[in-house]
């Protein structure tokens, strides 16, 4: 088994693994495309387990900055990790990972960092390799209803948010985590895929106060980022949102934090928590720091923790 980097293999192979084992396409135009976009993303992209000239694994890397109470620190964030079926199993994706691990060291990556599903196995692996489960994925749904007008008004466009910068700059002050993003930095994330359809800016005097990213599907209206600097404006923004989708049957949000406050402002609004169905995991690279040092260097015993879903691969 050989390992090689995105350049080194065919890239109809790579678009193959992708749509058997995540359902999405990964061809040459959309793969060049996102190296470009992103800032974020590995001068190498993915590494590949090749065998008999046939790519059999994955494992993606991009390399965010991220603020620590240390200070700023590169993280590898790893992605797109996937084994072909034939292949599944045998300690292929485990090998893989180490490799990936020597590689983003070889970079000076100081922490690495991943999500995984509880619907599979890879949790299992990635404890065994010594990440330590440091949040969750958070679902919230509610029925539609409609509110009393209020003084919030709206513009929706498809990249375009007023002030987007500044109102995300401005909502993470004082906080750790995901909070040093590069300007317009959805759009430029919306290269890798459908995160989110559209967005919203919040006004009020025709001052923008807030944004959101979301994405009507049928029914239902998934918003993906909700940001307000000012907390007494989540409420009206998030009744203006739900007046004007009022066609939606449902309104669901995914959130990923700072998930205690966050959270609770959802259910204050009317959210049903629904059951975690993913896990945030770090590491280390010499994978000697407890999970309490991981979560102490995080922030996240202090709740100081950032992360949405704009910023997970």
């Amino acid at each position: 088994m050989e390992f090689k980097f995105y350049d080194e293999v065919d890239p109809d192979q790579v678009n193959d693994i992708m749509l058997i084992c995540h359902g999405e396409p990964a061809g040459r135009r959309l793969v060049d495309k996102i190296r470009r976009t992103d800032p974020f993303c590995s001068p190498w992209f993915r590494m590949y387990a090749v065998e008999n000239d046939q790519v059999i694994s994955q494992v993606g890397a991009t390399y965010p900055i991220i603020e620590t109470t240390q200070g700023k620190m590169k993280i590898g964030y790893v992605e797109g990790v996937a084994t072909m079926p034939s292949h599944a199993r045998k300690g292929v994706a485990r090998k893989l990972m180490l490799k990936v691990h020597e590689q983003m060291m070889e970079d000076d990556v100081e922490l690495f960092f991943l999500g995984a599903s509880l619907t599979g196995v890879a949790p299992a692996l990635y404890s065994k390799l010594g990440y330590h489960v440091i949040g969750e994925y958070d679902w919230g749904m509610k029925k539609h209803q409609t509110y009393p007008r209020n003084d919030v008004t709206m513009k929706i466009r498809r990249h375009k948010i007023d002030d987007g910068n500044k109102l995300f700059r401005k909502y993470s002050k004082g906080k750790l985590g995901f909070i040093h993003r590069p300007d317009d930095y959805p759009k430029k994330k919306s290269t890798w895929g459908a995160f989110y359809q559209k967005t919203v800016t919040f006004y009020r005097n025709e001052k923008p106060i807030g944004y959101a990213l979301i994405r009507p599907m049928g029914e239902f209206l998934s918003i993906r980022e909700l940001v307000c600097p000012n907390d007494k404006d989540f409420t009206p923004c998030l009744q203006s949102l739900e007046n004007y989708y009022k066609k939606s049957n449902f309104v669901t949000r995914s959130l990923v934090g700072p998930a205690t406050d966050l959270t609770k402002k959802y259910e204050d609004h009317g959210f049903r928590s629904m059951e975690t169905w993913g896990v945030h995991m770090a590491m280390d690279p010499k994978g000697k720091m407890s999970q309490k040092q991981v979560e102490k260097l995080l922030g996240i015993d202090k709740n100081m923790f950032q992360i949405f879903m704009m910023d997970t691969y």
